[in-house]
């Protein structure tokens, strides 16, 4: 699998050799696609069933925590009768720690009083690594702007988003409030320092997750109108306008229709 970065408890970011086995069992990505790896191959994993491949990733979203057995049913057989899905549930169970265990990925799964508990002793994730660094409260500055813009390459897309888990869509959005703030962050320490490129290279990236909101849109106007960039400027405006008409029959706010009329009317000095 090549090498990959982590953070340290300092904010720096260093990189390790994912075909070290005594790093990890397993590499586990959210962002995106759901997809499982061990520390050898360089392919993901292949699931007997998507299921099977579903219910690791339900656990792995509920790790180290106990629950509920029929919370657990409802979540991935929501129309199915009790007295079927008992027999999925375990049979789905089976599969799943079949196909770790082939993998050679070491899987704790406990059932204590009607509650299942998933542990895994040795892993990475690209979410807890997202995590780890916007938790640790690390104010963004010139000797960390690499390791926060590494973070940002982590978020390839938004959490799970290709395999569509219902049960995942709130969690989707926990990343995704998490990475916009992250964005719009470095984007104000870009402006600040006048590196208007990066700023709406990283823009552009937010809008692939937010396509319709118009703070975001917005402020890549600004960075335009900033670079005197008047063809870029009314082209997203344009792209914009279609965009909201198309999806939500709206038009731009006041404020972008605003900035728009000073633009084409020459009176704004960026």
């Amino acid at each position: 699998m090549g090498k990959y970065e982590v953070f340290d408890d300092k904010g720096i970011l260093t990189e390790r050799n994912a075909n070290n086995p005594d790093n990890f069992d397993a590499r586990i990505c959210c962002f995106g696609s759901f997809q499982v790896y061990n520390n050898i191959d360089t392919y993901p994993l292949k699931w007997r069933t998507s299921k099977s491949k579903e219910m690791f990733a339900y656990f792995f979203q509920n790790r180290n925590k106990h629950v509920y057995k029929w919370k657990i049913c409802q979540a991935l057989w929501p129309e199915m009768e009790d007295d079927k899905v008992n027999v999925h549930l375990h049979t789905t169970i089976y599969k799943m720690k079949k196909t770790l265990s082939l993998a050679n990925i070491k899987v704790n799964v406990k059932y204590i009083n009607g509650y299942y508990i998933m542990n895994l002793p040795h892993y990475y994730s690209d979410i807890e690594e997202f995590e780890k660094i916007l938790d640790s409260g690390i104010e963004i500055t010139e000797d960390n702007i690499q390791g926060y813009k590494s973070v940002v390459d982590i978020y390839t897309d938004n959490y799970m988003e290709e395999n569509n888990y219902i049960w995942s869509l709130s969690t989707k959005e926990i990343y995704l409030r998490k990475f916009t703030e992250l964005c719009l962050s470095l984007i104000k320490f870009y402006v600040k320092r006048g590196f208007y490129n990066d700023a709406i290279n990283l823009n552009k990236k937010l809008l692939k997750s937010i396509p319709l909101d118009e703070n975001a849109h917005e402020i890549l106007l600004d960075l335009y109108a900033r670079k005197q960039d008047r063809t870029s400027f009314v082209n997203h405006y344009n792209h914009l306008r279609t965009l909201l008409k198309n999806e939500l029959d709206i038009e731009p706010n006041e404020s972008i229709t605003s900035l728009y009329l000073m633009i084409i009317n020459e009176k704004i000095n960026a």
